[in-house]
Parts: structure tokens; sequence; C-alpha cells
């Protein structure tokens, strides 16, 4: 009851004996846990948001309002140092295990970590946002970050390099789309433009009430087309948010979209099992099939941008860009929710138990199956440019696997994985949760994983 306004920040010895609570008027008391007694009180110029204590308890670190870090005695209240390291207040400092390191994050946007022993900042980590909050992995290998966004950003301690940021949606990330822009849309019915080398959002594109199911990115990635429950197409050019054009042909919920790699063509399909391929300048069709796969989740465009591939209820077709079948697969026994097509133009299917069948694109022969097990693996996506696949799914369960040798790796994230994209230029996997965040992953941190 020492304090005259709102506490702001407590520690405790390693030891256990002492105990320090700092408040928004900057004074910061020393007191004996046993006893309750106040020893040391320490004043600052403005509020103090975090405090530590040295590894022999007998020195403690301050963090305060006014962008300086502090060393004080704890029995004598003496200020022995202090530290300019930030130009915004100081929101977090922290000791590694040793003790010879101290890390602090500041509303600055930086995360500063300082060698004691050698007294020089070793390494500065830029952030997207002022830093509120942070956590240092045990083995000092990473240290996470959150701040006044929605994000978490998590950084290698060595490197500074992030390995893992999120953001996202109030509601789950249905749909992720990645080129020069990343595009997202989510269960809030908001569709959203990010930057993805800064994880800030540019845009918003203006749905009007509209329930997204579907998404694509054109191949310039200047315009979006959304399908959902309406049974409606809209692309839009999301910088001026002016729609471009609508395609209204479908008589049902539009359950998966996508362009050509390289025109302004749109094939659409829905869950009906019927598909359009359509200019995506003017909203004219110029193919029309109605299949026999039932409700169609999946479409992906091969490589060579001459095949269609479609998943879906009763199994796989392979299409000409005219809509005339090619090949057929139909060894899955359940519907097929998410396809890749490998540069070596081999699918991959992944079906509702979690199956994945490997198989040709020219002629739907069967060349391998992974019976993946639980939690069950929702969503597949071909690295392009590696030899590697991406599978997630269920309670953040995400695999790493070697398209020629079949070597798995198993990492796990927070929440279901609902959607997942690639983006070749950053080399970085980008996750849509449930939960409505958005992970972005860098492939260099999943390779050391692996080794």
């Amino acid at each position: 009851d020492r304090h005259g306004e709102a506490v702001s920040a407590l520690a405790i010895s390693p030891d256990g004996r002492f105990a320090a609570s700092g408040d928004w008027n900057g004074l910061c008391l020393v007191w004996l846990v046993e006893s309750g007694k106040v020893g040391a009180s320490l004043a600052h110029p403005g509020s103090v948001y975090s405090i530590c204590f040295s590894k022999e308890r007998r020195y403690l670190y301050t963090g305060a309002e006014d962008s300086l870090i502090r060393l004080w005695d704890v029995v004598s209240g003496e200020e022995k140092k202090q530290w300019n390291l930030h130009k915004g207040a100081v929101r977090e400092i922290q000791l590694t295990p040793e003790g010879d390191w101290l890390i602090s994050s500041s509303e600055d946007k930086t995360v500063c970590l300082y060698s004691l022993k050698e007294e020089r900042v070793i390494q500065r980590i830029e952030l997207i946002h002022g830093a509120y909050s942070q956590c240092l992995h045990p083995q000092r290998k990473a240290i996470l970050v959150g701040g006044e966004g929605p994000e978490v950003q998590v950084f290698h301690v060595a490197t500074a390099q992030e390995l893992t940021s999120t953001w996202g949606h109030q509601g789950k990330v249905l749909a992720l789309a990645a080129g020069k822009v990343l595009v997202s849309l989510g269960g809030d019915e908001k569709c959203f433009v990010w930057d993805m080398g800064q994880g800030e959002k540019e845009q918003e594109i203006p749905l009007a009430g509209r329930k997204g199911r579907s998404l694509a990115l054109s191949p310039s990635s200047l315009r979006v087309a959304i399908g959902g429950g309406d049974k409606e197409v809209h692309v839009y050019e999301w910088a001026s948010r002016r729609t471009i054009t609508q395609f209204l042909e479908h008589k049902a919920t539009v359950s998966a979209l996508a362009y050509h790699p390289r025109l302004e063509e749109i094939a659409s399909a829905d869950m009906n099992g019927v598909l359009y391929i359509w200019d995506g300048e003017t909203g004219v069709s110029t193919t029309t099939l109605e299949t026999s796969l039932g409700s169609i989740f999946a479409i992906q465009y091969a490589p060579s941008s001459e095949m269609l591939v479609l998943g879906g209820e009763r199994g796989c077709l392979v299409l000409d860009t005219q809509g005339v079948e090619y090949a057929r697969f139909e060894g899955h026994t359940e519907a097929v929710r998410s396809l890749a097509v490998s540069e070596e133009e081999r699918v991959y299917s992944l079906d509702l138990k979690g199956v994945l069948k490997i198989w040709e694109l020219g002629t739907g022969e069967e060349v391998g199956t992974l019976e993946l097990g639980e939690p069950k693996l929702q969503s597949v996506l071909s690295l392009t440019g590696t030899p590697f696949l991406v599978l997630g799914g269920e309670e953040g369960r995400f695999v790493l696997l070697h398209r020629q040798s079949g070597q798995q790796k198993e990492f796990s994230f927070e929440g279901n994985i609902t959607s997942l994209c690639f983006s070749q230029k950053l080399q970085c996997v980008f996750a849509g949760l449930a939960n409505g965040c958005i992970r972005r992953i860098h492939l260099w941190e999943l390779y050391s994983r692996t080794r």
C-alpha cells in the first residue's frame, strides 16, 4: 500500500528473498518477501514498466517511460548505472539465464540485445509495431515479441532474422493467396491485402456484406477474385477498391477459384460440381462443364498452364483449358479437399481422412500413398523452386515433406491450420488459422530444424 498509483511492474529475486514493484508515478520499491518490510525506494522521472533482478540478486534493473534502463543496488538503493539504448519508453527488460545479456524491448519498435560483459549492443531487432512484451527461449535461440498490433513476432536471437509472425482476422481464416502481396479472406466477412515483408495491412477490400468463401490473386497481384455463398464471383482492383467485373452464372456456393498463371483468365467451381472458365476482365464465360465430381473444393492450374486439376467429393479430374477431360483419378475413398501440382507435374491430393495420394498428371496413374494419421491434415501446398511440400491441419499440425525422398519433419503451431500459401520471392509459407491468425514461416528456419 506504499504505492500511490497503479502497480505496473513486478519481479522477485532468484532466491525468493526480495521482491520489487514499480508504479505509474515512477516509484520502485524493494521489499522483503517474508516480512513485507520495504527496504530501498527507487525514484524514476516517469512510469516504471519493467523490473528484473540480477542473477546474484544484488542488483536490480528497471525499464521506464523516459527510455532509460537503470541499474540499482538492492540494499542501498543507489543508482549504479544508466543505459540509453532506446528512443522510446522501455516496456520490457529481461536477463538471459546466465546473466550475461540484457534484452530490452521498446515503444520505438526495437528490441536490443546488450552484452553486460562486453558492454556493447550485440543485436538490434526492428519490429512492425512498438513492443509491449517479450519472452526469451530458454536456450536463447529465439525471442517472442508482442506489441501495439495483433502480431506476435518471433526472431532468431543470433541473426535477428524473423522466424514467424502472426496477424490476421477476428474470425477463421478461410483462404489465402500470395504474389507480390498477401491476400486473406476471413470468417469475419473481411478481406485484407497485406505487405508481406512488413506484415502491415495495405488495404481492406469492401465486401459489402458478402460472405466470401474462395479467393484467387491475379498474376500481376493487382486484382483479387472472391467467390462465396451468394453464388457470385467479384473481381476487385484492390489498390483503388474498385470492382472490375462480376460473374453471376453459378447456381450454388462458389467453393474454389484459380487464376491462370499468365492470363486474366479465371476458373471457378461450385458446390453443384459445375466449372466455368471465364475472362477476368469482362466476366464473359468461355467454358462451362458439369462435372461428375459432386461438390468441388479445389482447383489448381498445372505449372505448364495447359492443364487444370479439380478435386471434389468423388475424386479428381484433369482438364485442358477448353474443359476437355484429359485424365481422371478415383483412388480416394473420401472427398478431396486440397490439391497441389509440382513442377514435375505430379499431383498431390489430400482427402478428408488425411490420406495423401500421389499421381501422374498426364495419365492419372497412382504412384504413391501416404497415410499421415492424426491429427488430420487439411491443406497441401507445393513449394515452387524447392523439393518440398507442406501440409497443415488440425491442432496446428504442420508437415514439411520432401517430394523425392518422402522424408518428413513435423512442427506444431497454436490453433487449427485452415489454409496455406507460399511466397517464392520471400521464401515464406503463410498459414491461416481457425483462430483468425495468419502465421508467416521462413523456409530457412524449417530447413534448419530438419538438420
